[in-house]
């Protein structure tokens, strides 16, 4: 184990966190293996208290999985989590290259020249553990030099998963790529330009996906499987659930919120459990368990165990019903998804037109309303005058049309194209005229394609708002 001294005024539970997180990063503590509290505490002369403290709160940060009767394991890194730190850091730091290209204070210049040249020295023997704490130390110079060291800071918190990837990409690039992207971010900086340092930075950021390949093909066993593969050690993931309502509700403390939380991504497991393994798998006690039964209105620890379950088990089987529900939109391609997807976010500032006729204005109508609500502007009409003048300045029509070629649909979109507007369009066949003006078509099964009056059983209708609820939910993802 990787160990530096205790910091002046870093208590025990802090220390323990930052050494723990450290050798978690170096992969000392490789993904998937057991975390001894005994002995950390023994390698940093600390009782075993600060350091299970120290695990319970990367259990938080989903860096650390607590397994009842097995004690903790270091997570295996889950792609998911990386990509949200590379959204989180991609953010800040393009931000903060532009602040340091105004503010180019030459002091901090002078330290990052001299960080960059000990990067080339270290680059040359591979000594993968200084490349690290160089790079760590030239991007918090950057934050420096912008006047934003405490968001730094802030930002560190949440980027174990990246850094995982990045000291493994580190061990398997062959060129100086990495460190040369510091020179040349120095360089943009030193001469004020702020859109190439951004550039460069984003560059930068993005080469772990680059070796991404490469990494899985040294690491094979350090990678939480893909959506639909299942654990290699047999353990489940963590089940992910909103507990805010019913900590609000019971007014629950941080503690109390860490036990429930357990409680339900180990539901099944806790039926066989006794209170006091429940009790050591959360580093507390039965006393504390039982109280948080009593304060959500449980008559005793087996009561709450049982109907959480129950609970959760509703929770899945809605789970599956949904993937049920929800089947057909595979068929329509991530290609037209995300096209969707694009456009709102492009048009989330401006002025949405909707329009549909005869049995589609009722569905007009919920999208029109859902958009509402959910804070976009949008306006629902089918005036020729409205499109063909466009005073209002809209930007992006949705229409639903089950063939495709209702008159008064083919006409406010062709006055809407005139205008420069994109178009979204729901239709029941991609050969038609509305499909054929869309900047983005989706076509959706109609049941019965003939049938003009809609006297037969069709469920193009109830479609069409399943798929619109399920891209307005990755819309706001």
């Amino acid at each position: 184990m990787f160990v530096t001294e205790q910091m002046a005024r870093e208590n025990g539970r802090d220390y323990a966190l930052r050494m723990i997180k450290e050798n978690i990063i170096r992969l000392e503590m490789e993904p998937g293996s057991s975390i001894s509290d005994r002995e950390v505490a023994a390698f940093l002369s600390l009782s075993r208290t600060p350091v299970r403290e120290a695990l319970l709160e990367l259990a938080k940060a989903k860096v650390v999985d607590i397994y009842p009767q097995k004690g903790s394991v270091v997570s295996l890194i889950d792609y998911d989590l990386v990509e949200e730190a590379y959204f989180v850091r991609s953010v800040l730091e393009g931000a903060v290259v532009e602040l340091a290209c105004e503010k180019r204070d030459e002091g901090v210049m002078e330290e990052l020249e001299a960080n960059v040249k000990l990067q080339r020295f270290y680059q040359q023997d591979r000594v993968i553990e200084k490349l690290l704490e160089l790079d760590d130390e030239f991007h918090r110079l950057l934050f420096k030099s912008a006047g934003k060291l405490q968001a730094f800071e802030m930002m560190k918190g949440m980027m174990v998963h990246f850094d995982r990837v990045r000291n493994m990409a580190l061990g398997t690039l062959k060129d100086k790529s990495l460190v040369e992207d510091h020179g040349k971010i120095l360089e943009a900086v030193r001469a004020g330009n702020g859109d190439e340092a951004r550039r460069l930075m984003d560059r930068h950021l993005k080469r772990y996906r680059v070796d991404e390949e490469e990494v899985r093909r040294r690491y094979p066993g350090y990678f939480k499987p893909a959506a639909g593969g299942g654990y290699e050690g047999g353990e489940k993931s963590l089940v992910q659930f909103d507990i805010y309502k019913i900590r609000d509700k019971h007014r629950l403390s941080e503690t109390e919120v860490q036990i429930l939380e357990y409680l339900l991504n180990h539901h099944e497991e806790i039926l066989t459990m006794a209170v006091r393994e429940v009790a050591a798998a959360n580093y507390t006690s039965a006393a504390t368990i039982i109280k948080l039964s009593k304060k959500m209105g449980y008559t005793g620890y087996i009561d709450m165990a049982y109907r959480l379950n129950f609970m959760m088990a509703g929770k899945n089987a809605g789970e599956r019903r949904q993937a049920a529900l929800t089947g057909f939109i595979d068929e329509i391609g991530e290609e037209k998804l995300e096209g969707f997807c694009g456009l709102m976010d492009k048009h989330k500032n401006g002025t949405i037109f909707v329009t549909a006729a005869g049995f589609s204005a009722p569905v007009a109508d919920y999208i029109t309303r859902k958009l509402l609500v959910m804070g976009f502007r949008c306006i629902q009409t089918n005036a020729y005058g409205v499109y063909d003048a466009n005073q209002i300045g809209g930007s992006l029509v949705i229409a639903v049309s089950k063939s495709g070629e209702t008159e008064s649909i083919t006409k406010v979109i062709g006055y809407a194209v005139n205008h420069g507007m994109d178009i979204i369009s729901f239709t029941g066949q991609q050969g038609n005229s509305v499909a054929g003006r869309s900047t983005v078509n989706l076509p959706v099964l109609d049941d019965h394609a003939l049938d003009d009056r809609n006297v037969a059983a069709n469920y193009f209708y109830a479609r069409v708002m399943i798929l619109f609820e399920y891209l307005m939910g990755r819309v706001m993802e």
